[in-house]
């Protein structure tokens, strides 16, 4: 079943009201990222194992770990919405949303399936991590970007996994640090348009 089928039925399924904006938002009262699961259209699904994918796909992809609560792990593995196994780390989360290589790349691999961009350019579905040499294990950290948090684009709103809190909604500093590295936003080489 593709993606946008399953996240259909799941809501139909579900009873939940099917909201008019496909790429979600914040909520207004607790400011938690929303990423709505729209009635299905060309945009939401059916993407292939490293092929293209649109960035509506790449932000459910990364929430059905978020609903489900998925534990932090760089040992464990977690299955994405077709039953494929990713681990459950930052990188992992990452590599799971965009729907790459399974198990996933890790902090120091993931540039090779990326392009660097500039903070100006950064959109939903892109991702922000200290990456490359020098960032394996705990020495480095990714997140999908989900929007900024206010108008000086200071402050990041995140799908992530870290630490002892699993998959979750976060709030990052824009270049956050890990180590003696600063965070910087890259872009999916297969993002569709």
């Amino acid at each position: 079943m593709s993606l946008k089928l399953f996240v259909f039925f799941s809501l139909l399924s579900s009873g939940l009201a099917i909201p008019a904006n496909p790429l979600g938002s914040i909520h207004p009262h607790t400011s938690d990222v929303v990423v709505s699961r729209s009635v299905p259209h060309d945009d939401d699904g059916g993407s292939i194992l490293n092929g293209p994918i649109s960035r509506i796909e790449i932000m459910l992809r990364g929430q059905y770990w978020i609903d489900k609560h998925v534990p932090y792990s760089q040992e464990k593995y977690y299955p994405d919405p077709a039953g494929m196994k990713y681990r459950t780390d930052c990188s992992g989360f990452v590599s799971m949303a965009l729907h790459t290589n399974h198990p996933g790349y890790n902090t120091v691999s993931l540039p090779e399936v990326a392009v660097r961009i500039n903070w100006s350019q950064l959109q939903k579905g892109d991702f922000v991590g200290t990456l490359g040499a020098g960032t394996g294990g705990d020495d480095g950290h990714v997140v999908l970007f989900h929007s900024w948090k206010d108008s000086g684009k200071t402050t990041m709103k995140t799908l992530e996994c870290t630490g002892s809190r699993g998959c979750v909604v976060f709030e990052r500093e824009k270049g956050f640090a890990v180590g003696s590295k600063n965070a910087l936003p890259y872009r999916y080489k297969h993002l569709k348009g």
